[in-house]
């Protein structure tokens, strides 16, 4: 079977899908590492806080959903919450390529 690889948005690096976060913009509002199928953009986030801070201080999620977007403080505490769960876990997963 086929690995299934993204790229991370804050880093550009290519990862196996399983080693990012999906967020994903349905309707206006996000959704964060959606079990369920739902129409519209995806972009993927690797567990390295430093690109939460890229995709932050850049505006790359409103770059990469083509789309104007109000970003709750609530939404970045829960992404800030989830890289610091994974954090300790980082040195398990692998770039497949590296970014620009």
């Amino acid at each position: 079977m086929k690995e299934i690889i993204r790229l991370c948005v804050g880093c550009r690096n290519l990862y196996k899908i399983d080693n990012l976060i999906k967020i994903k913009l349905f309707k206006g509002q996000l959704i964060v590492n959606p079990k369920t199928y739902f129409s519209g953009r995806s972009t993927y986030l690797c567990y390295n806080i430093e690109c939460l801070d890229k995709i932050k201080r850049y505006k790359k999620l409103e770059r990469s959903f083509k789309n104007k977007i109000n970003i709750a403080e609530p939404t970045w505490n829960l992404l800030e919450k989830i890289l610091k769960t994974k954090k300790d876990d980082l040195s398990r997963f692998s770039v497949i390529s590296e970014g620009k």
